[in-house]
């Protein structure tokens, strides 16, 4: 019964805003003129920042120095990764022939021969 009332309630705010959204009173804020007109100041004007804001060069620096390390390292860092799958990959190679080439691996001859399903069958 609550829940047939709310959906009433709502229908009827819903219809009741309509008419706010269809209203033929609307105001459009005008921020500046026709395109051939001349710009105002305020949106020409350049805006300097606080002396405590401007580029330390001391800080500047230190974040050149530290993005060209971190650069670097990331360079570094993905040779040695290449090189080392490179090196991962010739081991396995290496393995994989070395063990498909054992000497010490029975041909199969040395095992019992399968037993049949319990019961003699």
């Amino acid at each position: 019964m609550n829940r047939n009332f709310a959906l009433i309630g709502i229908a009827v705010l819903l219809m009741s805003s309509s008419g706010a959204w269809a209203d033929g009173n609307e105001t459009t804020i005008r921020l500046m003129g026709a395109a051939d007109d001349e710009l105002p100041g305020a949106v020409t004007n350049e805006i300097s920042l606080p002396a405590a804001l401007s580029v330390d060069s001391v800080a500047f620096e230190k974040a050149k120095n530290g993005l060209e390390t971190a650069n670097y390292n990331r360079t570094i860092g993905r040779e040695t990764g290449l090189s080392n799958a490179d090196t991962a990959r010739e081991n396995a190679a290496e393995n994989r022939a070395n063990n498909s080439r054992s000497e010490d691996r029975s041909d199969g001859t040395d095992r019992p021969d399968p037993q049949g399903p319990p019961g003699g069958a």
